[in-house]
């Protein structure tokens, strides 16, 4: 959400929060919250996404400010904390897992159902450099398959800014299959006239469903970036995770 700067270079969280209400998902994650520099400016957009109504809040900042990944989930938040992926001396950089209660298919639209699943949701933001994001898809892989075997996960998401510029890149292929991961790509950025497929979801392949971005004209507006959706594929108003920087 580029700490909630627009294309008009006007800062303003309460857009983010418009959009995130157009898109009216179940799961929302979102990359560079908050302020790298200043850390009570970047306190206060989290605070902001921990005021929405109907969402739990799960913060992944990474120093050396209050800015970095968080995510928003309707669903009960079981578990979260951040991975560093912190290269050589470039900008900090974490992947934010958690894992999520999410209703199975069939049990009701009930965010606290009995019959639930887990949820393993890693929102990241890779580096600009590839021999960076090389180094840092070595430390996400191991470590969503170890969290999801540790919590009995049986649904794996990964999303964010992956700054990748090529869609058959050698980071793509690891995701899919190193980890088997699946994913459809959409082109995000820039907001205005999206060309590159920098946003990105990938799941399991069983939780496949529709991938689109959200184009109204306030989603244009208030980010760089493109919203990226995933229906998936047990309803179309099943779980939908987002990344909108």
């Amino acid at each position: 959400m580029h700490g909630g700067r627009g294309v008009d270079g006007q800062v303003s969280v309460q857009r983010i929060a418009e959009v995130i209400g157009e898109l009216d998902c179940d799961i929302v994650c979102l990359q560079e919250v908050g302020s790298l520099r200043y850390r009570r400016a970047g306190e206060v957009q989290f605070e902001f996404l921990a005021s929405l109504p109907g969402y739990n809040l799960a913060a992944g900042p990474t120093g050396p400010g209050q800015y970095g990944n968080a995510l928003l989930s309707r669903y009960q938040i079981l578990e979260s904390y951040t991975i560093s992926l912190k290269y050589r001396n470039r900008e900090p950089r974490g992947l934010l897992l958690s894992t999520l209660a999410v209703p199975d298919q069939g049990s009701g639209d009930e965010p606290h159902s009995s019959n639930q699943a887990k949820w393993l949701v890693g929102s990241t933001h890779l580096g600009l450099k590839r021999k960076e994001r090389k180094s840092q898809i070595s430390t996400i892989i191991p470590a969503m398959e170890q969290a999801a075997a540790a919590q009995n996960a049986q649904h794996l998401i990964l999303c964010g800014d992956m700054n990748e510029w090529f869609p058959l890149s050698p980071l793509d292929r690891k995701l899919r299959n190193g980890a088997d991961l699946h994913a459809r790509l959409r082109r995000s950025f820039p907001s205005r006239f999206p060309l590159l497929c920098l946003d990105r979801i990938y799941c399991n392949q069983q939780k496949a469903g529709r991938w689109y971005t959200h184009t109204t004209s306030l989603a244009r507006l208030a980010s760089d970036h493109l919203p990226l959706v995933l229906e998936t594929s047990e309803s179309t108003e099943s779980a939908t995770p987002d990344t909108s920087r």
